[in-house]
């Protein structure tokens, strides 16, 4: 299949997969078949053209999509990237994200393998994400490390003034301790990087697109408005 053509089986089964309930009179889960479908077509695409990377990304973007959501799967997608792109970035990132939700922490070896990247990407927006995802690993349950997990935010933002999650994570730690007006101060930051606020128009949204991946989870630009009032709520 050439990817012109997967592209448009992938929009349609995306379409499909919104339309679809997520539980059938006979008990079995319609929604988890379309993903079921995006899979084999990308992973047969992926045999013939080993290296896209962008195809690799849409296949895990596919494993992150409830209820099909596979921590193992994703692992191994990512892993294939690796192999021959040792440092790619998205790659690692999404990695991270995937070891924290899943499994509730960053490991020592991909926190590593994130400082080791620090030093050699410019991007100056990938650097605060990177700063992010090595945040994470010093908050481990109850804050591995406070002070470094503080300054990894603050590297952070001092990369990209432009998202919500590092100040909200920030704002979050300094009304924990007791620093309210300093707290407060990074929330009212954090809700006003907002760009996007999800109502209806979440349940159309493309389930392999990368990027929305990134505004959601790291950037924090897009967010529900269940979680929008959730920030809101740390100023009262």
């Amino acid at each position: 299949m050439k990817k012109n053509t997967l592209l448009q089986e992938l929009h349609k089964l995306n379409e499909l997969f919104w339309q679809v309930p997520t539980q059938s009179p006979t008990g079995d889960n319609p929604s988890e078949r379309v993903l079921e479908q995006m899979e084999s077509l990308l992973m047969n695409y992926l045999k013939n053209h080993p290296r896209d990377t962008n195809m690799w990304l849409k296949l895990t973007m596919v494993e992150f999509t409830p209820p099909w959501e596979d921590y193992d799967r994703i692992e191994k997608h990512i892993t294939r990237i690796l192999e021959y792109d040792e440092n790619n970035i998205q790659g690692l990132l999404i990695l991270a994200y995937a070891q924290r939700a899943y499994r509730g922490d960053v490991s020592d070896d991909l926190f590593a393998h994130l400082q080791r990247c620090c030093n050699i990407v410019t991007d100056r927006e990938l650097l605060s994400m990177l700063y992010l995802a090595m945040a994470w690993y010093y908050s481990w349950y109850s804050l591995r490390d406070e002070k470094k997990y503080e300054l990894s935010l603050l590297q952070s933002i001092d990369y990209c003034s432009a998202h919500v999650y590092n100040y909200e994570l920030l704002g979050r730690l300094y009304l924990k301790t007791g620093r309210q007006i300093e707290g407060k101060k990074m929330i009212r930051y954090a809700l006003a990087n907002v760009r996007k606020i999800y109502g209806e128009n979440y349940f159309s949204l493309d389930v392999t697109d990368i990027n929305e991946f990134f505004d959601q989870c790291f950037r924090g630009t897009h967010i529900t408005q269940p979680n929008l009032e959730s920030i809101h709520e740390l100023l009262d």
